[in-house]
């Protein structure tokens, strides 16, 4: 069974979009359209929110997750992450490379995770609409 995913398109102009919303569950795939191979760099902490049992073409360098670099036409995905705000760099590997003139070296991006809903909160919900207007009771025949 293959998670959900949202995809965020890698352009010489940017980002699109350049916030993403998650529900549980779901991971971010990064798709290059772009000139230049462009790395996806998030601060190291991130690590600690990630949902995953190992990296796949993301690696610690410092202070920082990277991940490889992204060519035209290729794609890097990151593991599903727990409920929060992540703020992360795409960062142009050669700009000078394929850009267009004033194409940016570094660009943000954001992750919003949305938390999981309770468990039955929907059976709740349901009955304090149903006990807010009442039962219906079946019409009558006149």
């Amino acid at each position: 069974l293959q998670q959900p995913i949202k995809r965020v398109r890698i352009l010489n102009g940017g980002l699109s979009p350049s916030r993403v919303t998650l529900e549980a569950g779901e991971r971010v795939v990064w798709e290059s359209f772009a000139g230049p191979a462009t790395s996806i760099v998030f601060e190291r902490e991130i690590a600690a929110s990630m949902i995953c049992h190992g990296l796949v073409n993301f690696y610690l360098e410092e202070d920082e997750l990277r991940s490889a670099e992204i060519h035209t036409g290729e794609s890097a995905s990151f593991c599903e992450l727990k409920p929060g705000q992540y703020r992360y760099k795409a960062i142009r590997v050669n700009p000078d490379h394929g850009a267009p003139a004033g194409a940016a070296r570094r660009i943000e991006g954001w992750i919003v995770v949305k938390p999981k809903p309770e468990q039955g909160a929907e059976k709740r919900d349901g009955f304090n609409r149903w006990k807010a207007r009442g039962p219906r009771l079946p019409k009558t025949a006149t």
